[in-house]
C-alpha cells in the first residue's frame, strides 16, 4: 500500500519518505525509521481532531473490529475513539463474547469477521506472533494491540511521539526504562522504536527482572541496577508496572521490597535533571512503581501520552487502510471522466479506501500539462508521470509551479532518459 500526504507539500518534503507501504502494523521490528517518522507526521495532522466535537470522515463507511482477547481499558478505548474520530464504525469483541471459548480457531474467527465486510481488525492476544500470523492470512488490515510478551507497537509509537513533542526530537535523548523489563511487551517495543530513532536506552530494575542476558537480544542498551545511576542523566524515565499475569515464579520478595528499592517517589525524582520527564504506559500501580505526587506532578506526561495515543492510532488506522493508485490506466488518468470512473470502480470493488492520482502531463507523454486544476476537483491527491518521468526541464518547472497553485503533491521519478 502506498499513501501520500493529503496536506500541502512541506518545504523539506523531498528529503523525507512520504509513503507508507504496509497493510498491517504488527510490530516495531519490521518498521524502518522513515516509516516511523512518516507515521508521526500523519499523527501531527490529526492532533486538531482530538478536540471535543471534532472529527474527520477519512474512514466513513468503513468498519473496524476490536478483537480483544486479553483485558484492556486504555488501548481498546483509544482504538475505538481513534476509529470513530476518523468516521469509521466500530465493533468490539472480547474473549467471553467470541466463539474462541467454544473451540473455534483464531483464524476461523478472523475469517468469519472478514467475511462480514470488515475493513480492519485490531487485535490483542496472549500468544506472541498472533497478529503477524493473522496479517499473513487475511487480505484486510491487522493492527497489533499487544501479543503476549512480544510487542505493543502503538504504545511504543505514542511514547516516542510524546518524546518528540516534548523535546523536538528523539535522536540523542537518554531514556531510562525502569521496572519489569523481562515480561514487558511495552519495553521490547520501546527498545526497538527508540533505538531506531537514535535514542540511548538504559534498562533499570532488579536483576531478576532486568537480567544481563537482555544484552544478547538488545546489545545497544545499557543495563543498570542502581536506581540513582539510572536516573541521574536521563531525559525521560519510563516506568513499567510489575507484570504479575506473565510471571511464573517469584522474581522479588514482595511489592513492598520492590517499592523500597525501585519505586519512584519525590525524593528519588529529585535525582533527575530539571527538564527530565516521567512517563508511564498505564495502568499505574500507585504506591508501587510510582508515588502519586510524582505521577500527578509537573514532570509527568502520562496524560499527554494518553492523548497522543489517539492521534497515533488514528494515523495507524488511516495509513494501513488507505491506498493511492498510480495513473497507469488505459486511457490515462489525465481527465475528469477517467478519474471519476476510477473512483467509482474503487468505491465499488476495493477492500480499502483508494485515493487516485492523475498524470502530470497529458497521456504522461511529457509534452503538455494535464488539466491539474480540474483533476484536483475530480479527486486526485497527487500527480505523477510515473516511471517515464518528465524529461523537459521547462515543462517540469511549469508543472511544479502550476501544481503548487492547487496544493497538489508532485511525485517525480528522478530519471534522465538521455543517460545510459
Amino acid at each position: 500500500m502506498v499513501l501520500t500526504s493529503l496536506g500541502p507539500p512541506e518545504p523539506h518534503r523531498m528529503a523525507q519518505q512520504d509513503t507508507w507501504t504496509k497493510k498491517d502494523l504488527t510490530g516495531i521490528e519490521e518498521l524502518s525509521r522513515p516509516e516511523i517518522e512518516r507515521l508521526f507526521r500523519q499523527a501531527d495532522q490529526f492532533l486538531p481532531a482530538l478536540a471535543p466535537g471534532k472529527g474527520l470522515d477519512l474512514m466513513k463507511g468503513r468498519t473496524v473490529v476490536n478483537l480483544f482477547l486479553e483485558p484492556s481499558t486504555r488501548t481498546r478505548t483509544a482504538f475505538e475513539i481513534s476509529a470513530k474520530k476518523l468516521g469509521a464504525e466500530v465493533v468490539s469483541i472480547n474473549t467471553t463474547a467470541s466463539s474462541l471459548v467454544k473451540g473455534e480457531t483464531l483464524r476461523d474467527t478472523a475469517e468469519n469477521i472478514r467475511a462480514m465486510g470488515v475493513d480492519a481488525i485490531v487485535m490483542r492476544h496472549s500468544s506472541a506472533g498472533s497478529a503477524r500470523y493473522l496479517g499473513s492470512v487475511l487480505d484486510i488490515s491487522v493492527v497489533n494491540a499487544g501479543d503476549g510478551a512480544h510487542e505493543h507497537p502503538t504504545q511504543a509509537l505514542l511514547d516516542a511521539f510524546t518524546l518528540r513533542q516534548r523535546f523536538g526530537k528523539v535522536e540523542g535523548l537518554k531514556v531510562t526504562i525502569l521496572g519489569d523489563i523481562l515480561f514487558s511487551r511495552v519495553a521490547r517495543s520501546n527498545i526497538l522504536c527508540l533505538s531506531k530513532l537514535g535514542a540511548q536506552v538504559t534498562l533499570a530494575g532488579p536483576a531478576t527482572l532486568v537480567p544481563a542476558t537482555l544484552k544478547e537480544a538488545f546489545p545497544q542498551v545499557r543495563i543498570v541496577h542502581d536506581l540513582k545511576e539510572a536516573l541521574k542523566d536521563c531525559d525521560a524515565v519510563m516506568l513499567l508496572r510489575i507484570q504479575h499475569e506473565r510471571q511464573t515464579t517469584t522474581h522479588f520478595p514482595s511489592l513492598g521490597e520492590y517499592t523500597s528499592q525501585f519505586g519512584l517517589n519525590a525524593e528519588r525524582a529529585a535525582w533527575l535533571k530539571p527538564e527530565a520527564i516521567v512517563m508511564h504506559p498505564g495502568p499505574i500501580n500507585r504506591g508501587v512503581e510510582v508515588e502519586s505526587e510524582v505521577a500527578d506532578g509537573p514532570r509527568s506526561v502520562i496524560l499527554e501520552q494518553v492523548r497522543n495515543g489517539v492521534a497515533v492510532r488514528m494515523a495507524v488506522l488511516h495509513l494501513c487502510t488507505t491506498v493511492v493508485t498510480m495513473p497507469d490506466s488505459l486511457p490515462a488518468a489525465d481527465n475528469v471522466g477517467t478519474i471519476q470512473l476510477l473512483r467509482e470502480i474503487c468505491s465499488r470493488d476495493a477492500a480499502v479506501r483508494v485515493l487516485p492520482t492523475g498524470t502530470l502531463t497529458k497521456g504522461h507523454e511529457g509534452k503538455a500539462l494535464a488539466p491539474l486544476g480540474t483533476m484536483k476537483k475530480a479527486g486526485v491527491v497527487a500527480v505523477t508521470d510515473t516511471t517515464s518521468g518528465v524529461q523537459n526541464n521547462e515543462i517540469m518547472r511549469r508543472a511544479l509551479e502550476y501544481a503548487a497553485m492547487f496544493d497538489l503533491v508532485v511525485l517525480d521519478h528522478c530519471q534522465d532518459s538521455s543517460m545510459t
